[in-house]
């Protein structure tokens, strides 16, 4: 059970992780920042896996996220540098999150609208892609209504 090195962010939020990817500056670590106090803030548990690399290994049907050897407990705080944050060891990714330029995205008002599937190591995932740079606050509630339908399935990701 070999991973792959790849640019995301991982939080783990209660017993799922939000894999988030976008380009260098899009927000990855804020949004994952602000998840992982939204949930904390509600008394559920909340962590950092990774920040902007993490290893993703495919096992059982599930796509398991861990932090990169050479970045394990660091995050980097745009304006601040790099800093500890408490992390996790590990999360079964349930949601992929795409950062992406807002003149990509089309106009969105319901949540699930856009959704797509995501193949990473050969495991698929519900996918969803927000604008990079966006409202955080209003990212944050997208992002975890995509993860309680993804919940409600509550099935293994399926290997294509």
């Amino acid at each position: 059970m070999s991973g792959a090195a790849i640019q995301a962010t991982v939080a783990l939020l209660g017993e799922d992780a939000v894999l988030i990817r976008g380009p260098s500056g899009a927000g990855k670590t804020r949004l994952a920042l602000v998840l992982v106090a939204r949930r904390r803030a509600t008394g559920g548990h909340g962590a950092i896996v990774g920040d902007d690399r993490v290893v993703a290994t495919a096992a059982g049907g599930r796509l398991v996220a861990t932090p990169h050897p050479g970045n394990a407990g660091l995050v980097e705080r745009r304006g601040v540098g790099i800093v500890r944050e408490e992390a996790a060891p590990a999360g079964i990714v349930r949601l992929v999150v795409d950062l992406v330029d807002a003149a990509t995205l089309s106009a969105r008002r319901l949540p699930g609208e856009g959704e797509t599937t995501a193949g990473i190591a050969g495991v698929a995932l519900p996918c969803i892609a927000l604008s990079a740079g966006g409202d955080l606050a209003g990212h944050a509630e997208f992002v975890e209504a995509a993860l309680a339908r993804a919940r409600a399935g509550d099935q293994p990701a399926q290997a294509f």
